[in-house]
């Protein structure tokens, strides 16, 4: 490379990292010779680089969100800001009906929820995203609905408007404004389902129990018979 104060040597090199924990690592470099010594450059190393969610987050979503958010993560450390954003988006518009069957659920459980059942239902058939998630908000509880905010609205719609109207750089910043709430919100709605679950399995415990309190009773016997005395307690 004439005219240039440095030359490149050795523009490959393959490095090899000891195994830890049963894996290995490939890293490439490249070194560049110049006049006050030279100067060393990553170019690569396999398995590549990747931005896992946290761990919290990974708990809440299946194989494919999961694979879903860590491109995005990718993207955005690499500063493709548009990637960045369709990846997030593509998790909020899978996720809706999800969304929608954890709201029915709750729903059951609920006595004015026949109301929201048939709304739920009728928001499942719609092929539009903006119809279903329209629904969700308004069910979504209100203890993650911050300063009554719809978090499910806003994501959604500042990806949808980055992808379509914005700059890399403006997606980039797009993504981050976004990332927090996202993390929150879907790690909130995993508690909260894995809540109620215990405490329907809790419910059922307590109602086969008293069941069975109830069946040793005698007919017609009010009270516990005191031990002894032949004398229902009061």
């Amino acid at each position: 490379m004439p005219g240039l104060p440095w030359q490149p040597r050795h523009p490959r090199k393959k490095v090899y990292v000891p195994e830890l924990r049963g894996w290995r690592n490939t890293y490439f470099f490249q070194w560049f010779e110049t006049t006050e010594g030279g100067i060393l450059f990553k170019v690569g190393q396999l398995p590549p680089l990747r931005h896992e969610p946290p761990k919290e987050l990974a708990k809440a979503m299946d194989e494919q969100d999961a694979d879903y958010y860590t491109k995005a993560l990718d993207c955005r450390n690499f500063n493709y800001g548009l990637g960045a954003v369709t990846y997030l988006r593509r998790i909020v518009e899978k996720r809706i009906n999800d969304l929608l069957d954890l709201l029915a659920e709750v729903a059951q459980h609920e006595s004015s929820g026949e109301d929201a059942l048939t709304r739920i239902r009728e928001a499942k058939t719609s092929p539009r995203a903006e119809d279903r998630l329209e629904i969700a908000n308004t069910l979504l509880p209100e203890r993650l609905k911050a300063g009554g905010c719809n978090p499910l609205s806003y994501i959604y719609d500042i990806t949808s408007d980055a992808i379509h109207r914005k700059s890399e750089e403006e997606c980039i910043d797009a993504f981050d404004k976004a990332r927090s709430a996202f993390e929150y919100l879907f790690v909130q709605l995993r508690h909260e389902k894995t809540a109620r679950e215990e405490y329907l399995a809790s419910l059922k415990i307590l109602e086969e129990k008293s069941k069975q309190i109830r069946a040793r009773r005698e007919p017609g016997q009010i009270g516990e018979t005191n031990s002894g005395t032949g004398k229902t307690g009061h």
